[in-house]
């Protein structure tokens, strides 16, 4: 089977500024978590703190590494919940999104 690649250059530019994007944060949160956990902590009050920042990069990481395995399986910006485009200014503000601003706020009620 044939498909046509429809990807204007604009497009093609954009997606490829957010790969590259996605790539970059991934890398970033790599790095802090690993920065981290190789620091031991002897004070509570920062080990908790650290505890969550730890947390948010791992939930970061979730997030980009299911945005990438859309790249290559040829899904990303598509809205998991409705098969809709998610618009590209979405995805410019938040790369890793995986639902339209409607499924979204759907999914926040």
């Amino acid at each position: 089977m044939t498909t046509t690649n429809t990807t204007t250059p604009t497009q093609g530019l954009r997606h490829a500024q957010l790969l590259a994007r996605l790539e970059a944060d991934y890398e970033l949160h790599t790095r802090r978590l690993t920065e981290m956990v190789s620091e031991p902590v002897s004070d509570p009050e920062e080990a908790f703190t650290r505890d969550s920042l730890a947390a948010t990069s791992r939930h970061a990481l979730a997030s980009i590494a299911a945005a990438l395995r859309d790249v290559a399986q040829g899904r990303y910006g598509i809205c998991e919940a409705c098969d809709a485009p998610i618009p590209v200014e979405r995805l410019e503000a938040r790369p890793e999104a995986r639902y339209c601003v409607s499924c979204q706020a759907r999914r926040e009620r």
